[in-house]
């Protein structure tokens, strides 16, 4: 009987850790601390159970932050209309979202031969040359064609972004190609630039948010 008692105390002492870490660590992040996390670590049953939880918190907070962004970016493209104040503003809230250094806009010429630079951050004289919009070549031949988003990775010497720092020029090593697109034409392009690399988070960002993008640059230039 006292072995029984004894080897019960400690079955429920070893329980009992693990239950008051993960209820503690549920009550903060169900309070709305969505950095909160289990800190119990084991192979048994409860190390696991320790684990997914952590997993599916992790989950709730990225998707938390990517829709607060979303929602972020949305509102302030809608509470601007002048062209000028909407797209430097835009590129401006994508480059800080996304962690870009490089940003620019290029919108389609009345005549539809070329696209023209409109505006830009950390870009040099030759990030703001037109292009062809009729056979449009290195980072944004293949959006223009496609109508689809462009991530690029393995970044051209010719490129023509270029990134300005104390210590001299530096290629970005990616670049993320929006197309815009009204009816079934591409009127314009913007292009975010890192020197880094851009997190899933951001590519799910762009995505979320290029739907909202597209309509509302239709309708600022419709405007306009």
């Amino acid at each position: 009987l006292f072995l029984s008692l004894f080897l019960m105390l400690v079955i429920l002492r070893k329980i009992r850790k693990p239950l008051d870490i993960l209820t503690e660590t549920t009550r903060k992040f169900s309070g709305g601390d969505m950095s909160a996390r289990s800190i119990y670590k084991s192979k048994n049953e409860f190390g696991v159970l320790s684990s997914s939880f952590n997993a599916m918190a992790e989950t709730v907070q990225t998707n938390n932050e990517l829709d607060r962004k979303v929602t972020s970016l949305a509102k302030l493209m809608l509470s601007k209309y002048d062209p000028n104040d909407f797209f430097h503003e835009t590129i401006n809230a994508l480059a800080f979202h996304t962690g870009s250094q490089i940003a620019a806009v290029y919108l389609l010429s009345e005549d539809k031969k070329y696209f023209s630079h409109f505006e830009s951050i950390g870009v040099d004289d030759n990030a703001k040359q037109s292009f062809s919009a009729v056979d449009p070549e290195g980072e944004f031949g293949a959006a223009v064609f496609s109508q689809k988003i462009q991530h690029i990775k393995n970044i051209a010497e010719d490129t023509r972004f270029v990134f300005h720092t104390v210590s001299g020029k530096f290629i970005p090593n990616e670049i993320i190609t929006i197309p815009v697109i009204a009816g079934k034409e591409t009127v314009a392009v913007i292009s975010l630039a890192s020197t880094g690399k851009y997190s899933s988070q951001s590519i799910k960002l762009i995505d979320n948010i290029s739907g909202t993008l597209c309509a509302r640059v239709e309708g600022i230039l419709a405007y306009s």
